[in-house]
């Protein structure tokens, strides 16, 4: 490089050190950087010194100065080392070689000639300090912002968390002017209106000189030192903080204070607190201890700075790890996780790192020694309840988390209160039980919580991954999704992979780790679950910002098979149904959306066919849960052929009705089947009648359904729009045709409104309730 012609590089002098590293000398023209008044001073031909490491180029070299004209020049260290790369791990790049580090020098030199070198908008580059001797100093870690100093020089304490040995937190500020000071141990503190030079003093003298220049006298300083030394023990160390306005973004705010801790040894303490005057003094020993004073700082100010090693963790100054990615959605969040096995353990670790402001837990099995193989539990937690175990180590990442752990069985402890969410703002089920899920609709149902909730499970060999996440206002929970999911997987090119895993006609052989006494799980590893659980965690908030509160979605993963990317990752839509009550049986019908709008259809077409007085109806496809009170429609049909229609009844037919049944039964994995019939009556109430329950005895005969609840949707128009009421009937009512109900009539919006609102009105003497908005707005 020196010998190219017109260069302005010349290589003075180079030898190889006794460790193999290379020492140059070079000169480079500088007469032709253009400079500014604020910019570093560079004469027309500067000297430096590159030292070339023996591991070049995977090392990167370094560029010093024999003088000290740069020193409190940004990125000018020690007066005499320029820092060229923020980040030598990343900016360095061994294939540029020598070349790559001298354009790095010409860059660096022009921007410090140009005043550059911290440009507007960038962060800028922290001071530093001379690093001591000593292998016993803490590390201070700040953790409360600094007080604001409104320009002026700030004087006070700063409250100390003695952490361990090795480590002091910085925890609160108080003023010296304040009428309370702390009342734990606290360090003194300055806080200055004026930067400090790039490269802190390395002395005590050069501190108070470089203080007093920033308007903090000798005189002060002591004083400061005084009021601390009457907070700390005696032979105790004493910390001396010190702010400089020199941390943010050049340009962009106020510069914020960065922040060093001198550490004062308990010897040097107790001698300084020895020099304090006292109220019994005579004047004569006044006298003695201000000449102590005078002369024990005459010799500190000889001594070096033993600055601390500084940790930042105040959030004026650190920026997130996290910042903007999807895990940042739980921070500041209320979480409750249920189960804290394999999937729940990893869920509730990384929503404390993702920076939760309150997490409860719930599990009531303990630590067994076989779990430690793919949960994150250690040795020493054998025998301990999860809960507890997890609590522990999730404390130890964040002391000051509220974390509520609770060994109770979530059916019981959980699903039987009225409040089931803890009010948080989501709900995980980690507990892959079926049960769970179940009670959840039954608790969900009866005290409706307006709260996401976000259902993860593993398939049998850890290999498959369902994620169901329910939207605040979604019609049902993750139960619910779950059948819809079902019937989802069905229609999906890729869905008899999930079918197999997550809903198998015939359940697979269970795995037991412990055969006879232990309880049926899956097999995997812990690399298996750690990775399908953050996967399905990463998918929770990003389908929250996607789906309308009244709306849940269904993710399947396959990544173990990422070669097949159509396999890779399923996702289903799942959208909100209407919902109509039918007080007497309890039962809760929730109508499908495509269901409703082919009803709505069908009856169009029979209006324009036979006359708008006419009545029609159908059959009625879907499922009914006993236990949870609930039927789910999800196809309408027309009326079969055998099927009576006027304008005073509508007698439904039984033709067909059977083979229907079995076919969809079978096509669907026992999901979709008949429940029930439908039917309208123009101009009406919705009310049934004793042709509507005979028809219906029939066709629950023909299907075989007179052992379980049968259901008759019933659609009048008595207000020039149509009105839906809905009524499950038991065996005896439709073998008894004797019963009696409330007639609770339904609107559905044309448009999806975000409801219900209710009212209640008697109309001709039949209790109405009037539900209007039922669907969710999506």
């Amino acid at each position: 490089m020196a010998a190219t012609a017109g260069t302005p590089l010349e290589l003075l002098e180079f030898e190889e050190t006794d460790d193999g590293a290379l020492a140059f000398q070079i000169s480079i023209d500088c007469s032709g950087i253009p400079s500014v008044p604020d910019g570093m001073p560079l004469r027309p031909r500067e000297r430096f010194h590159v030292l070339v490491g023996r591991d070049f180029p995977f090392e990167a070299p370094r560029l010093l100065v024999s003088h000290s004209r740069f020193l409190g020049y940004p990125h000018v260290y020690w007066g005499y080392y320029l820092c060229l790369y923020q980040a030598p791990e990343t900016e360095w790049n061994p294939s540029d070689g020598i070349f790559g580090f001298m354009e790095r020098v010409d860059l660096f030199l022009r921007s410090a000639a140009a005043a550059q070198l911290d440009p507007i908008g960038v962060p800028m580059h922290p001071p530093t300090t001379p690093a001591s001797k000593r292998n016993d100093l803490p590390t201070i870690i700040p953790k409360a912002n600094a007080p604001l100093t409104m320009g002026e020089i700030w004087f006070g304490f700063a409250s100390i968390e003695n952490v361990s040995k090795r480590r002091v937190d910085l925890t609160g500020w108080k003023s010296i002017l304040d009428e309370d000071w702390p009342e734990e141990p606290a360090a003194a503190a300055v806080l200055l209106n004026k930067p400090l030079s790039h490269q802190f003093p390395s002395k005590i003298g050069e501190l108070i000189g470089e203080l007093q220049k920033r308007g903090v006298s000798r005189n002060m300083l002591i004083l400061l030192l005084r009021c601390a030394l009457i907070q700390c023990e005696k032979d105790m160390p004493l910390f001396l903080i010190i702010g400089a306005p020199m941390r943010g973004v050049r340009g962009a705010e106020e510069p914020k204070q960065h922040l060093t801790s001198w550490w004062i040894d308990a010897e040097t303490a107790n001698a300084l607190r020895l020099a304090m005057p006292k109220t019994s003094d005579s004047e004569e020993l006044r006298s003695l201890r201000s000449d102590y004073e005078e002369a024990y700082f005459k010799v500190l100010e000889q001594r070096s700075i033993h600055w601390c090693p500084l940790l930042e963790d105040r959030p004026e100054i650190i920026v997130r790890r996290d910042k903007d990615t999807v895990a940042s959605w739980f921070h500041g969040k209320t979480v409750a996780v249920w189960g804290c096995g394999a999937i729940g353990a990893q869920i509730a670790e990384s929503v404390v790192r993702a920076g939760v402001a309150r997490l409860l837990i719930y599990d009531n099995a303990s630590v067994k020694p076989g779990v430690l193989i793919r949960q994150p539990y250690d040795d020493l937690d054998v025998g301990l309840y999860k809960v507890n175990a997890l609590k522990e180590r999730l404390q130890r990442i964040r002391p000051d988390l509220v974390i509520e752990a609770n060994v109770v069985d979530v059916r019981r402890a959980v699903l039987d209160r009225e409040d089931w969410s803890d009010g948080a703002d989501i709900v995980f089920d980690a507990t892959a039980s079926r049960a769970v899920l179940a009670k959840l609709e039954f608790a969900r149902k009866k005290n409706f919580q307006r709260v996401p909730i976000a259902s993860m499970v593993l398939g049998p060999r850890a290999r498959r991954a369902m994620l169901l996440v329910t939207g605040a206002g979604h019609s049902g929970g993750p139960f619910d999704a779950s059948r819809s999911a079902k019937l989802g997987l069905l229609n999906h090119q890729q869905g008899r992979t999930f079918l197999e895993d997550f809903f198998p006609q015939t359940p697979p052989r269970p795995f037991q780790p412990e055969p006879g006494c232990s309880e049926p799980t899956f097999v995997g590893s812990y690399s298996d679950v750690a990775s399908l659980s953050h996967l399905m965690l990463n998918a929770v908030p990003e389908i929250l910002g996607a789906i309308h509160p009244s709306e849940a979605e269904a993710r399947f993963y396959y990544p173990s098979e990422v070669d097949v990317k159509a396999l890779a990752e399923v996702r289903l839509h799942i959208e909100g149904r209407l919902r109509s009550d039918d007080p007497a049986s309890g039962f809760e019908i929730r109508i499908g959306r495509m269901a409703w709008s082919e009803m709505e259809k069908h009856i169009d077409r029979s209006s324009s066919r036979f006359g708008e007085h006419v009545e029609t109806g159908g059959i009625l496809l879907g499922e009914r849960d006993e236990s949870l009170g609930i039927m789910w429609v999800d196809e309408f049909s027309g009326p079969p052929t055998d099927s009576i229609l006027t304008s005073t009844e509508f007698v439904c037919g039984v033709k067909g009705t059977r083979e229907l049944h079995e076919k969809r039964s079978g096509s669907s994995l026992g999901s979709i089947r008949y429940i029930g019939m439908w039917h309208t009556h123009p101009e009406s109430l919705p009310v049934p009648s004793s042709t509507d329950v005979r028809a219906m005895a029939a066709l629950a005969s023909e299907t075989g359904g007179l052992l379980a609840h049968s259901l008759m949707i019933i659609i009048g128009t008595p207000f020039e729009k149509l009105a839906l009421a809905t009524y499950a009937f038991s065996q005896s009512e439709l073998l008894q045709r004797v019963f009696r109900r409330t007639c609770v009539v339904t609107f559905p919006p044309s448009d999806l409104t975000d409801g219900p609102r209710s009212e209640r009105a008697d109309v001709g003497g039949v209790a109405i309730r009037f539900l209007r908005g039922v669907f969710k707005k999506r």
